[in-house]
């Protein structure tokens, strides 16, 4: 396989990362990859559109030293930068320029679009450099064991995925309270079930110990994952069970639950108010049969019975394809 030399950049938010491991997986498909991960922040402007458009169009590495700041050293050129995430957008774009490399942006189209080889979107987009695709993720559905419906008697396994605080929603006691309820009445009515929590880095400590606190361990049957102690891909084993809860205001865990070919719940919290955009990302995941939504007050164990599956298919194969026909 062609050998390339990928950039990626990070501003070191977890799920931008995990989205950009997604991208290095499809390459990796079809290349032998030499990868440098590069720190970064932006300069905040005042206008990122404006932003792009002077990355697009300025002498690069002039643009570069006025508007990001980098840890480390960049290479002097690259094949291929990656990156995820608004604050890493014109960054992109300035530092394929400056390294002579085609570059692949995983977001949303915004007007104009100038300087990025492939824009990897979940939306559709009229953008010429656009291809419509799932979030990247490197999780590998051809690679799992296949899921346990759970209409089928016997033990099972079931996964429970935690977000966290963001500007749209702040998390609340009763929010715990009401889903750590609705998870004990599915456990005492299911004896040969076992759940697995999870949180993540946006977790508020004290909420999660409220969850965990009513919920309890209920004899050994429920076992709980601290992202403070176990660190990145703390998750792992969530792929491997026969169902999983994603709370909704995390995209990135509902991506990585279809892309396991697990049945997959998205819960919301009874008053949760997302941001548009994650809401049509859900509808339109809803209506391509990958996932089903509830809240917590209405989880029941009759939620978990009907659940669409996901096809069991490699999504890094399948984006590797895309990016092939792009000649990346």
């Amino acid at each position: 396989m062609a050998v390339a030399r990928v950039v990626v950049l990070t501003d070191g938010v977890a799920g931008h990362d995990r989205t950009s491991s997604g991208v290095l997986a499809a390459l990796a498909q079809h290349r032998t990859l030499e990868t440098t991960w590069v720190r970064m922040r932006e300069r905040r402007p005042l206008s990122r559109r404006l932003h792009r458009i002077t990355a697009a169009f300025m002498p690069a590495r002039r643009w570069i030293a006025g508007n990001v700041e980098i840890s480390g050293t960049l290479p002097a050129s690259a094949d291929i930068v990656v990156s995820t995430g608004p604050s890493t957008a014109a960054a992109n774009i300035a530092i394929a320029r400056a390294l002579g490399a085609k570059n692949i942006y995983c977001g949303f189209p915004k007007r104009p679009q100038f300087g990025v080889t492939a824009l990897l979107t979940p939306v559709p987009s009229g953008a010429r450099c656009a291809i419509l695709a799932p979030r990247p993720t490197d999780i590998d559905a051809a690679r799992l064991r296949p899921p346990v419906p759970v209409r089928e008697p016997g033990p099972h396994t079931i996964a429970v995925m935690m977000g966290g605080e963001s500007k749209h929603y702040a998390y609340t006691e009763r929010d715990m309270l009401t889903l750590a309820r609705a998870l004990r009445s599915i456990l005492e009515s299911e004896p040969e079930w076992t759940l697995i929590a999870y949180d993540s880095r946006r977790t508020a400590h004290a909420l999660f110990d409220t969850f965990s606190g009513a919920l309890g361990t209920m004899d050994g049957r429920v076992r709980y994952v601290r992202y403070a102690q176990a660190g990145l891909a703390s998750n792992a084993e969530a792929f491997e069970t026969d169902l999983i809860l994603v709370t909704a205001d995390s995209l990135s865990m509902v991506t990585e639950a279809v892309a396991s070919a697990r049945p997959t719940l998205v819960i919301a919290a009874d008053a949760y108010t997302g941001p548009r955009r994650d809401l049509n990302e859900i509808d339109a995941l809803i209506a391509q049969r990958l996932v089903a939504r509830t809240t917590f007050g209405a989880l029941t164990r009759m939620s978990l019975q009907s659940l669409p599956h996901p096809p069991s298919t490699s999504q890094p194969e399948a984006l590797s394809a895309l990016l092939k026909a792009r000649g990346l």
